[in-house]
């Protein structure tokens, strides 16, 4: 690897790795190899600890790597809090599992790609799924977001759709601002990608 930098970011994201890979085969496994199936309350105190290690990018952020300090505390925060509330839905167990799902496997598209970094070979391929995966499982992960605060609100707390009801009023401007920050994500990411992607196609023309 060759630096104490590559080391340390080397270290790091192998950690991550194995940890989400072993927390999306105990998922999986238990889903669909268990009588009983996936049980989100039995995994959701691991789940929190594995994301709550990723606030460790917001200082690596200033000296060994080049991410955004503000987008790392917006996706590792909001990730934390949408598991906590998941945990107080009433149902809905394939929003659940989905959204479990989701967020180990964009861990794991990007775990590859930084290791190959550290180790100085980057892969066409990897860097290719590393920058172009969150064009699926955004989606589907901001969706199944969407249906744990559905279900929290109005199923779990049972709210009624009522002007006159505070915790319905409440929903109103949480629903901007929810949508306003998965827009700004989005739109990161994807000026991320259009970057890479043009540089992926200008290295496949030389080579």
């Amino acid at each position: 690897m060759g630096t104490l930098k590559d080391m340390i970011l080397f270290i790091y994201t192998l950690i991550l790795f194995v940890l989400h890979a072993a927390g999306f085969y105990q998922s999986f496994y238990d889903e669909f190899f268990t009588s009983a199936g996936f049980q989100y309350h039995q995994m959701v105190g691991y789940l929190m600890i594995i994301t709550a290690i990723q606030y460790l990018d917001i200082p690596f952020s200033f000296f060994l790597t080049r991410s955004n300090p503000v987008v790392v505390f917006m996706q590792v925060s909001g990730r934390m809090f949408v598991l906590w509330v998941a945990s107080h839905m009433s149902g809905w167990h394939c929003a659940r599992f989905t959204l479990v799902a989701v967020y180990l496997l964009s861990e794991l598209c990007r775990g590859p790609y930084y290791l190959a970094t550290c180790l100085k070979t980057p892969n066409r391929h990897l860097t290719w799924i590393r920058y172009n995966a969150f064009k699926v499982l955004y989606p589907v992960g901001f969706s199944c977001e969407a249906l744990v605060f559905l279900n929290y609100w109005f199923v779990a707390k049972k709210t009624t759709i009522d002007y006159r009801n505070p915790q319905f009023l409440a929903a109103i401007p949480f629903t901007v601002f929810f949508l306003s920050i998965v827009t700004y994500l989005f739109r990161s990411m994807s000026r991320k990608a259009a970057k890479k992607n043009a540089e992926l196609e200008k290295l496949a023309k030389i080579h």
